[in-house]
């Protein structure tokens, strides 16, 4: 930073966003010729909360944990002590994997928004509903029927949207946002604990204890069941620790989507093979249009360059085109084998998809076009 040249609000940011590093070396000799300019007494402080530590559990937090913990990863590893086989544990996490993921959070934010009372008892009572509901379905192993495996899946997505009410029922976009952050910190968090296991089981293999039935069966669910709330409590509780990699990661793999999409939606035609009449490729491809759908949400909201905007523009295009590609093929299945439960539901996902990436397609093109602002179209989501 050369102190003899006339400084700015706009040199000092755009310094700044250069290099943070240099950026704080040279202007400690900044500080040094001037501390009683405003401008120097601001980056002051803007530099001094850059360096604040992150904030950890509170006790309140700490016991939310350990009762978490105690209660949830009892409930989870009790088909292991009761002596489950392979199937009926395959049955029990199919019935109950959404409630043990989403009831602690819906529990955490109920203390944290403070929510009402009557609200509380109307959600608690929709969720032992729901718990009554899909673990009273029939369906014995080994293989469960379709109803039970459409419930599987749906549950968790309806829990979901229940802790989304919870959370910010006025702005679903921060609640996308907070997902974003949130699954980055469990996948850190997921990571960690693994390797953590590794390492414990390696440690103990040494000495010729053999760890490799007994601990994942037991401790290791233990430490899934703390994730979600790990991870939930510190993306709350440190504003900013993962805020700007949701956005990193978006603008990374936008392009590569893209590329991706449109290789397969080539390959596809040229090919002539249909893989869209298994139902099993139909969930995957489910799986990729919300993960796609996801992307363009999270990049949305730090595209503020045009190639940027135009790349989500594009991508969604093309996945709208590789969707409508895919309704065929359900219809097709549909005409030809008839409505069951499960082809209904992936139609009805399909179709909501759809009408989605049409409406995020149409504000992307207005927006590239200058027509409306990124907070617009976010706000419009």
């Amino acid at each position: 930073m050369n102190t003899n040249k006339p400084v700015t609000p706009e040199t000092l940011e755009q310094l700044y966003r250069k290099n943070r590093t240099e950026f704080q070396h040279a202007f400690t000799e900044l500080s040094t010729q001037s501390p009683e300019d405003p401008l120097v007494q601001f980056w002051n402080i803007r530099l001094q909360n850059d360096k604040a530590p992150a904030v950890w559990f509170s006790r309140p937090d700490i016991n939310f944990i350990l009762a978490t913990v105690l209660i949830f990863g009892t409930i989870a590893t009790g088909p292991s002590w009761l002596g489950f086989s392979e199937d009926s544990m395959s049955n029990f996490y199919l019935r109950n994997i959404g409630f043990l993921a989403f009831i602690p959070l819906l529990f955490y934010f109920f203390r944290l928004r403070e929510t009402p009372v009557k609200l509380r008892i109307i959600i608690t009572a929709v969720i032992v509903a729901f718990l009554g509901f899909i673990n009273l379905l029939p369906g014995d192993q080994p293989a469960p029927p379709d109803t039970l495996i459409l419930a599987g899946i749906h549950l968790p997505i309806i829990l979901w949207g229940m802790l989304g009410f919870i959370y910010d029922r006025k702005n679903p976009f921060e609640y996308l946002r907070f997902n974003g952050d949130l699954i980055i910190s469990a996948g850190l968090l997921f990571l960690a604990w693994m390797l953590m296991s590794v390492l414990t089981m390696g440690l103990f293999g040494i000495i010729g204890m053999n760890l490799e039935e007994f601990y994942p069966r037991y401790i290791m669910v233990y430490g899934f069941s703390a994730i979600p709330v790990l991870a939930t409590i510190t993306v709350i509780k440190n504003n900013g620790f993962v805020s700007q990699v949701s956005p990193w990661i978006a603008r990374i793999f936008s392009p590569l989507a893209l590329i991706m999409l449109t290789v397969f939606l080539v390959f596809f035609l040229i090919s002539g093979s249909n893989p869209f009449t298994n139902r099993d490729y139909l969930i995957l491809f489910n799986a990729i249009l919300v993960a796609v759908l996801a992307l363009i949400l999270f990049a949305l909201s730090s595209a503020e360059q045009n190639w940027l905007r135009v790349v989500l523009l594009a991508l969604s295009v093309v996945t709208i085109l590789v969707n409508i590609t895919a309704l065929s093929a359900i219809v097709y299945r549909l005409s030809d084998m008839g409505l069951t439960p499960n082809r209904l539901a992936v139609l009805g996902s399909n179709l909501v998809f759809l009408v989605n990436l049409i409406i995020v397609a149409a504000r992307l093109r207005a927006l590239v076009m200058n027509r409306i602002s990124r907070q617009q179209v976010m706000a419009s989501i």
